[in-house]
């Protein structure tokens, strides 16, 4: 083992010494091994923790893991002449980087989301009665209605859900990756990119930015068959043009031109205007000329109205986080999909912001029409005045 360490040592490269396996402290692993199996390890049955051991020194190759002896990570080119020099110096060349716990890491992590998705899948369908089973089969039924609009009757909680998946496109894209990652079988190629550079999967990127849009026009739709208003064909046409906007969004990420950038302002403006009207003036109920609170409604449930005023300038800059998508503004070194990751919080933020005043204005006022009575019931039996 003296000779083979000397000969090993004697043979490295010296520039890319770093790259190589640590010799020495192999053998230490290899004794601790050795201390673990004796007396422990029989024929037929192996402790999990050696079985890990076992594994990992089963990847040990000089370069990091098996896949790399058959591409090697050094290539040695020739030997150059020395001169003044006791030492041979080679030309070499670094054909990948030198492997660390990052693979491992990014494996483990892919591991686990897929078993919390399978567990949760399974709670959410559980036949038994645990897990508030109310409440998961009253999701399912609300998912049902979403999915098939206009085919169902819009209740309260069905068109509420769908608004929220409006503002959940980037985690449905990200579905979607994952469902293309698992399905095409590239976590097993650990081809991270594979899906990216399917043509099928960028066009199903439309598809997925036009759902949530789609299935509320589609429930505005259902509502003015219902009800005969004109008023819900007015927010047919809101959702239509987010989806015109989503959709001009990734054919603008596909093809980076200045045609698609002028389309991308355009319908993304348009989009904007429309729905911040619909936000202060249907959803909330505010900016009313005759109000008692200037700009307001006559009332309100918070009494500081500096509230409402900031809550309104608040809900226009949160909507106009789109104008990342064209200025692409770098902050340092954040990799993009931070920036996306921000971007999206942003919108999941706004989305609880705009829920509270949206339930506020239809507590006070039943903007939805949903109640028969504009008085809102009390959860306890009224008793009489002789009682």
């Amino acid at each position: 083992m003296v000779k083979f360490t000397k000969q090993f040592e004697g043979q490295l490269v010296p520039e890319w010494k770093d790259a190589f396996v640590d010799y020495s402290q192999l053998k230490k692993d290899l004794k601790k091994i050795h201390l673990l199996t004796n007396g422990v390890e029989n024929k037929h049955t192996e402790t999990s923790l050696i079985k890990t051991i076992k594994s990992s020194i089963g990847n040990l190759s000089l370069f990091g893991n098996k896949e790399r002896e058959h591409s090697r990570a050094i290539k040695v080119h020739r030997k150059l002449t020395s001169s003044g020099s006791n030492s041979d110096v080679y030309e070499t060349e670094l054909l990948e980087k030198v492997a660390d716990d990052t693979h491992a890491a990014k494996e483990f992590f892919m591991c686990l989301d897929t078993q919390l998705n399978k567990v949760f899948f399974l709670i959410l369908i559980c036949p038994l009665n645990i897990f508030y089973k109310s409440s998961r089969y009253r999701l399912i039924s609300v998912i049902r209605n979403i999915v098939f609009s206009p085919l169902y009757k819009v209740l309260m909680l069905d068109f509420f859900m769908a608004d929220q998946l409006c503002s959940q496109v980037p985690m449905l894209r990200n579905l979607e990756y994952i469902a293309c990652y698992y399905i095409t079988g590239s976590y097993a190629t650990q081809d991270y990119g594979y899906c990216m550079r399917v043509k099928y999967y960028r066009d199903l990127a439309y598809a997925v930015s036009f759902l949530p849009y789609y299935w509320r026009a589609m429930q505005c739709a259902r509502r003015w068959f219902d009800e005969g208003e004109t008023s819900h064909l007015v927010n047919l046409g809101k959702y239509v043009s987010a989806m015109l906007a989503a959709g001009t969004k990734v054919a603008y990420e596909k093809e980076r031109s200045i045609g698609w950038l002028c389309l991308v302002v355009a319908m993304s403006s348009i989009a904007t205007i429309y729905q911040l009207y619909w936000d202060f003036v249907k959803d909330w109920g505010l900016l009313q000329r005759n109000s008692n609170n200037p700009w307001l409604r006559n009332q309100l449930m918070l009494r500081q109205k500096y509230i409402y005023y900031f809550s309104m300038v608040l809900n226009l800059v949160l909507r106009l986080a789109w104008l990342q998508t064209v200025l692409h503004s770098s902050f340092e070194h954040v990799d993009y999909r931070v920036t996306g990751l921000f971007l999206a919080a942003l919108e999941v933020i706004r989305r609880g912001h705009w829920n509270f005043y949206r339930l506020e204005n239809e507590h006070l006022n039943n903007a939805g029409k949903f109640r028969a009575v504009k008085t809102v019931p009390l959860p306890f039996r009224e008793v009489d005045e002789e009682d």
